[in-house]
């Protein structure tokens, strides 16, 4: 079978369009590998173990030296690490929630399931019509190929430039910590390692 005419000289040589099942099926591995293997994990870690590390008092976060001197002097914590404010205390303490890394985690998500929903529709639509009867079949492949050229490859770019900003912004001023030594260092966690491997397979798609 001849390849699909996509646009103009642009085909999808060596596959013809009802090829495209091939495809499919690599496209879906390889999202319920990132799916299960990396951003699952990533948003566990993140929900169970880095809500507290996200957590700034004073502009200053956890891993300074300087955090448990703004807790310690203003305020408490309870035997469950929760922190205990009068309204006095709470008039000093300008809490700040790193929500970055949050949003990355959501748009990943979101466009892991919209790249298995492309999938599964370019299945369907390969499925049309026969080998030698493929004007039908055309007819829906090439709407959904400009979508996922034109606006799905698009995403990864978007998320790869939030990734990198999230990493300048925790690294800048030596960790935000300016003069002091950080007393544990926040891309040594497990969650920056699943992290950067998400980074790492966005800027293989791109």
């Amino acid at each position: 079978m001849p390849s699909f005419t996509i646009i103009g000289d642009f085909t999808s040589r060596p596959f013809a369009g009802d090829d495209f099942h091939i495809l499919c099926i690599a496209q879906a591995s390889f999202r319920f590998f990132q799916l299960f293997c990396c951003l699952l994990p990533l948003a566990i870690i993140l929900l169970l173990h880095e809500k507290r590390r996200n957590l700034t008092i004073n502009g200053v976060p956890p891993w300074c030296p300087s955090f448990h001197d703004e807790v310690v002097n203003l305020v408490e914590m309870d035997r469950g690490g929760f922190l205990i404010l009068t309204p006095d205390e709470e008039k000093h303490l300008k809490f700040e929630q790193d929500d970055l890394a949050y949003w990355f985690v959501l748009f990943s998500f979101a466009f892991v399931f919209l790249d298995l929903a492309w999938a599964g529709a370019l299945w369907r639509a390969a499925s049309v019509g026969t080998p030698t009867e493929s004007k039908v079949r055309n007819s829906y492949l090439r709407p959904l190929i400009k979508v996922k050229l034109f606006f799905i490859n698009l995403i990864p770019a978007g998320l790869l430039s939030i990734g990198i900003y999230h990493v300048h912004e925790l690294r800048k001023n030596n960790y935000q910590c300016g003069d002091e030594t950080p007393e544990f260092y926040p891309d040594d966690s497990s969650y920056f390692l699943f992290f950067s491997v998400e980074i790492v397979v966005f800027a293989i798609e791109i």
